[in-house]
């Protein structure tokens, strides 16, 4: 939250703080006049997609970000970013790096000091949240709400980022990934809860990746296998530790798990008894 009030942008920044908690950060005190600052108050722990729906109700601004209360910004790089949007009218959404400045590594290996444009093949491995920078027009385009179903806090751990970008490309929009920017994150440290966290990443994983390719984008399947064979990859080579084993077995059950009930739901439609958010309930 620091980072946003040292940012070196003339306009305008608005900061939507979704608070789970009963106790206001000291660093919103902190904030320059300059930055429109709203929090809401949920009262109970909620799963971060609704978390985000819940933002989604409350911002102003062209231009929205995504960032997880521990990433953090160079201090001009929202400049860069609006910048990047002026010179690009045609570009409704980007996808900056994101790194690690004190371990001087990628996270998730995403290429850096590279631009390229974002498909159904690729949006799997590029975006990540906290790197997301979306036009106001893209969001309405693609309902402007996360699937409450898939993320942090659900049964289905991940993805519903990688959701709202899909359902952008599929109403046209244009995302281009930009490694020149990049958001700074810490590389996660692995912890023996992270075994458990990662089954519910693999399923929500697995289910989109095996949703998007029953919708017709065969580039989904690459990804899901990429990612079955870099999770066997990692059990075998990490066989005398247990921990980072467990992590990736459970990431590969839960893959296998999340693309066995997507295709079941593509088969009998009716037995998808998942509920997504409408519009209308988020704007």
């Amino acid at each position: 939250m620091r980072s946003i009030g040292d940012q070196s942008l003339t306009q305008g920044v608005e900061l939507i703080l979704v608070n789970q908690s009963t106790i206001r950060p000291s660093s919103c005190d902190a904030l320059p006049p300059a930055v429109r600052f709203v929090e809401v108050r949920t009262g109970i722990r909620v799963p971060l997609s609704k978390a985000r729906n819940i933002g989604l109700e409350n911002y102003c601004g062209e231009i929205v970000a995504f960032p997880d209360d521990d990433c953090w910004y160079e201090p001009s790089l929202l400049s860069k970013v609006a910048l990047y949007f002026e010179q690009n009218p045609a570009v409704d959404c980007i996808c900056t790096g994101v790194y690690d400045p004190d371990a001087g590594l990628s996270y998730g290996k995403r290429p850096l000091g590279v631009s390229r444009r974002v498909s159904f093949s690729n949006v799997f491995k590029l975006c990540i949240s906290v790197g997301l920078f979306v036009r106001r027009r893209a969001l309405e385009r693609a309902g402007a709400y996360f699937d409450e179903c898939l993320g942090a806090g659900t049964p289905m751990g991940a993805g519903e980022e990688t959701e709202l970008l899909v359902r952008m490309l599929s109403a046209r929009c244009r995302i281009e990934y930009v490694g020149q920017l990049q958001v700074y994150h810490s590389l996660p440290k692995f912890a023996p809860s992270d075994a458990e966290k990662n089954y519910r990443y693999g399923v929500g994983f697995g289910h989109l990746t095996g949703r998007v390719l029953f919708a017709g984008h065969p580039g989904a399947l690459c990804a899901a296998s990429e990612v079955v064979v870099r999770s066997i990859g990692g059990a075998v080579v990490n066989l005398q530790r247990p921990l980072l084993r467990a992590v990736y077995w459970n990431r590969l059950a839960g893959v296998v798990a999340g693309f066995a009930g997507a295709t079941i739901q593509a088969i009998f439609p009716q037995r998808d008894r998942s509920r997504r958010p409408r519009p209308s309930e988020v704007r």
